[in-house]
């Protein structure tokens, strides 16, 4: 059954880093196929506005919690949330994450530990406190985790945050063995440069060439990426030609792909600094 035509009403989707950028473009996208809604982000970031803005244009239900996922606590603060409302999740987005693009030296070590817990611990964390809800379930459930097209590549600069998305790319594959014929499934997907903020931004607009034609907007990553998960694809990667690089990554030698990826990375990092 085309899953946007499905009747979804009293279903709930919760996603994570949903104040901003390509979370909020999942919000919505949930949102006009029916779905209410658990946003969570960090505060300051205007979300009970955004929720009241999307429950108001979709007609849906919209919760919303202002959490700092790299605190370990917050991952059962929303499992507590959910079982004080009384919600069964049917979908679980798993998007929030850092990014970084300047030399590894720039960074204070408390900022690669913070960009761990967000980007491997929490999801980790929300998927075992939430599966076994899901699992006894009677209907379909769904989970998405957000990985990257940098977690296929070793990229300078973003040594952490590449190593986080093979991270999670390993453990949504493994995750989907394990749950193999259940009602749940589990998807992971890999955008290529999605425009998400001001300081990303500045990095895509001095691209060239099919580097440029690569950069997404946030709302065709989303569509495509719930796509991909209602067809319980084990993995996506949004976009022609993202999918191309990474075809041509299996034919370019290795020597040549570091000194490109090499000569980016320090141009990325000059704009952003």
């Amino acid at each position: 059954m085309d899953q946007t035509k499905q009747n979804v009403v009293g279903a709930y989707a919760l996603v994570t880093g949903s104040g901003a950028g390509l979370g909020l473009a999942f919000a919505k996208e949930l949102a006009s196929r029916g779905y209410n809604l658990v946003m969570v982000s960090l505060p300051g970031e205007s979300l009970e506005q955004k929720a009241l803005q999307i429950s108001t244009e979709h007609r849906v239900e919209v919760m919303f919690l202002e959490k700092d996922l790299s605190d370990e606590q917050s991952s059962a603060d929303i499992a507590q949330f959910l079982r004080e409302k009384q919600i069964r999740l049917h979908v679980l987005v798993n998007n929030a994450g850092i990014g970084s693009t300047n030399p590894f030296l720039d960074f204070p070590p408390a900022f690669y530990v913070k960009q761990l817990k967000i980007n491997v611990i929490t999801p980790v964390l929300l998927i075992r406190m939430i599966l076994e809800d899901m699992l006894r379930s009677e209907h379909k459930c769904y989970i998405l985790n957000v990985g990257s097209l940098g977690g296929y590549f070793h990229l300078p600069n973003k040594e952490v945050y590449g190593a986080s998305k093979a991270f999670v790319h390993s453990f949504t594959n493994a995750l989907q063995l394990r749950i193999k014929d259940t009602n749940v499934s589990a998807t992971v997907i890999s955008p290529g440069p999605v425009e998400t903020n001001e300081r990303i931004q500045a990095a895509h607009k001095n691209m060239k060439g099919l580097a440029k034609k690569a950069v997404m907007l946030p709302e065709e990553v989303a569509k495509q990426a719930i796509n991909a998960m209602f067809a319980q694809k084990k993995k996506f990667i949004p976009g022609k030609i993202n999918r191309l690089f990474l075809a041509l990554d299996w034919l370019v030698p290795t020597s040549v792909k570091n000194k490109i990826l090499w000569k980016e990375m320090k141009r990325q990092a000059s704009f952003t600094r």
